[in-house]
């Protein structure tokens, strides 16, 4: 089941166009929570990481959640 649900992430973090590699991982009891950033051209702007992806997966409902990060 462990290879399962980073197969799993890894395939929802290529649909969303994540660029670049896992910046941080750690699991939390049953939730792994993944954050993974974006490079996105904003206007004006030479910041990066920009806008990015938090990603939590629940072991026990086999589900994915998906949130919008700011930095």
């Amino acid at each position: 089941m462990q290879t399962s649900w980073f197969l799993l992430l890894q395939q929802a973090m290529t649909t969303l166009g994540c660029i670049s590699n896992l910046l941080f991982h750690h699991i939390i009891s049953t939730k792994i929570v993944l954050i993974c950033f974006m490079k996105l051209p904003i206007a004006n702007t030479s910041r990066w990481p920009s806008p990015g992806f938090k990603i939590f997966y629940s072991t026990t409902q086999q589900q994915l959640y998906l949130r919008s990060v700011r930095y």
